[in-house]
């Protein structure tokens, strides 16, 4: 009869967590959510999760709550919780309840409580960066090999029933490091036709990498294994690579044509947290700006779709693709570690004498070739983890430790190859600077649109994969936008810049002007004045110049790599004299 008083009553028998005691033989706690603060429900909620998330069942991945859940193969997947299943499992773990004038009724989890847990910034749950099929190195350099959530590699191990691993040794042997190394480049890589030592060395290297992939500091590269034609083993190759480090097939993702694909599809994958992530049969150009900086982050970030909220996410995956002659951009190849197959016959499908069936092979030894992987590594670790002297921008970590377990299993040739791929992209660099040597003789600096400098090609016969094929007009647009990417880039001795537009119609034009050279500091040198200067001159150090050396930088057709090192800064600074003139002769 009296509400103001009943509801007294219940809080006095409440405790500190807001439980009240029901007679009823529910054992889940009870949650009161009847004139209660939203942070009191909401840590009531925490420590619920907290109590029963032990081994963990719920975590956060990309600041966001997921769970594990069983594909039909029984191959745990990680699926993001959406509020309404994030509701459901709350509600099977504790009981809600509202007050009312007749007494204590159950209740659904506020969906302010739901946001609340969801959007803050104190996420308790354990943080989930992917699922293993095999045994890791943490980032200390220790093997975990305990199934379930690990949190020294915040990676849940899922081995499988029919995966019985031997026990790897603390500190390998030299004969034991020879029979890993045997196994994995003889057994299992040699049927495959490699051109290079190299190519079999990279083809190791995203096989080992799944296991070692906490010790490399930073982001790793794409591994492509190309072919000139099809048959040659590309698909088993990566499809061996992927059972050796996930148990199963890589994660397939499709090539895209707009980079807006491109971003759309990696934030799809990525939030899967997958371990290896394929591109497979590569058909068009590779160049996407989106793929690109994904191949050098850490960290991808994006708007996930269907929603207005963003996803932070790890970028740990290894990177493969496949592809016959792919041809990419300069921006993809010095992102990427080359792995060719050419078996050189015509119908390469047709082999046979192989010495394995591949991949039914890998799978029924998997644990073996795991194993043999897992040596190497060790025998890297317990050498003290010396670094490799192979070098690979942007992947500098990759490259110290890959070349450095390749040096302790005397595995020769790690990244030997990257010329043969940096070769076939220079080709549109070559392309190029024919374009600007005949702009240069036709035009000299003068200002030109884009339509005179496509009449001129098609005249010249350059650069003919632009400014042909689709007719006039479509030639036109297309260098067009190939100018624009191109500005402020240098071929051989010349620069294409863009000035100012076309006073009647606002037509972009550009003009060739021949490139400054820069010293190691990146400063900017006019070539009318470059000198053999000394880069570091002393205060009051004289400088002579002779006559030669001065008249160095006035030759045309010069090189960067026939410059001697250039000075970042002059020898005299004016503004010290400057400032000497004023506290000497004027007011201070």
């Amino acid at each position: 009869a009296d509400p103001d008083r009943f509801v007294e009553t219940f809080k006095s028998a409440m405790d500190q967590s807001g439980s009240i005691p029901l007679s009823d033989s529910n054992s889940l706690r009870k949650i009161i959510i009847t004139e209660r603060h939203l942070r009191e429900i909401t840590d009531d909620v925490w420590d619920v999760l907290q109590q029963v998330n032990d081994p963990p069942f719920i975590f956060q991945a990309g600041g966001w709550p997921v769970d594990l859940m069983l594909d039909p193969k029984g191959t745990p997947r990680i699926r993001t919780l959406s509020k309404p299943a994030l509701k459901g499992i709350i509600d099977r773990l504790a009981d809600f309840i509202k007050m009312t004038d007749r007494g204590p009724k159950p209740a659904r989890p506020p969906l302010d409580v739901l946001d609340d847990l969801i959007n803050s910034k104190e996420n308790r749950l354990p943080v989930l960066e992917g699922i293993v099929r095999s045994p890791i190195f943490s980032a200390t350099g220790e093997l975990s090999t305990t199934p379930g959530y690990q949190s020294s590699t915040l990676r849940y191990f899922h081995p499988g029933s029919s995966f019985n691993l031997a026990t790897v040794p603390d500190n390998p042997s030299q004969i034991q490091i020879k029979q890993a190394r045997d196994t994995l480049l003889d057994d299992l890589l040699g049927d495959f036709p490699f051109v290079e030592s190299a190519d079999r060395t990279n083809a190791l290297a995203p096989m080992l990498l799944p296991f070692i992939r906490l010790l490399v500091d930073g982001p790793t590269p794409l591994h492509l294994i190309e072919s000139p034609a099809p048959g040659n083993g590309k698909s088993i190759l990566a499809s061996v690579i992927g059972i050796l480090g996930t148990g199963g097939e890589p994660a397939v993702m499709v090539e895209s044509r707009l980079d807006d694909e491109w971003r759309k599809q990696l934030t799809a994958k990525l939030m899967q947290l997958p371990q290896m992530v394929l591109i497979d049969n590569l058909g068009g150009r590779l160049d996407s700006p989106s793929f690109a900086a994904a191949l050098t982050s850490e960290i991808w970030e994006d708007r996930e779709l269907g929603y207005s909220r963003m996803v932070t996410l790890p970028v740990v995956c290894t990177w493969l693709a496949t592809g016959n002659n792919p041809d990419m951009s300069a921006e993809m190849a010095r992102r990427t570690v080359p792995i060719r197959l050419d078996s050189g016959v015509e119908q390469p499908w047709r082999r046979n004498g192989f010495k394995h069936r591949l991949p039914r092979w890998a799978v029924d030894n998997r644990a073996e070739l795991v194993g043999s992987c897992l040596t190497l590594i060790r025998a890297w670790v317990a050498s003290g983890k010396p670094k490799g002297q192979e070098t690979l921008g942007s992947y500098e970590s990759y490259a110290e430790v890959l070349g450095g377990i390749f040096r302790v299993a005397d595995i020769p040739d790690f990244l030997k190859n990257l010329d043969r791929t940096y070769d076939q992209v220079d080709q549109e660099s070559g392309s190029w600077l024919e374009f600007c040597q005949a702009w240069w003789d036709e035009f000299n600096e003068t200002l030109v649109s884009s339509q005179q400098l496509f009449n001129m090609a098609v005249n010249r016969q350059v650069l003919l994969d632009i400014c042909s094929g689709s007719g006039d007009s479509g030639g036109k647009i297309r260098l067009g936008k190939a100018l624009s990417k191109m500005r402020d880039r240098v071929f051989g001795q010349f620069q294409i810049s863009s000035g100012s537009p076309d006073s009647h119609n606002k037509i972009a034009r550009y003009h060739l002007k021949i490139a400054q050279l820069r010293d190691v500091r990146g400063v900017a040198v006019d070539p009318d004045v470059q000198k053999t200067f000394n880069p570091i001159i002393s205060e009051g150090q004289s400088i002579h110049i002779s006559e030669e050396s001065a008249d160095y930088g006035s030759k045309q057709n010069i090189g960067a790599s026939d410059i001697p090192h250039l000075p970042a800064i002059p020898a005299t600074d004016p503004w010290n004299d400057y400032m000497r003139e004023v506290y000497e002769f004027g007011d201070h």
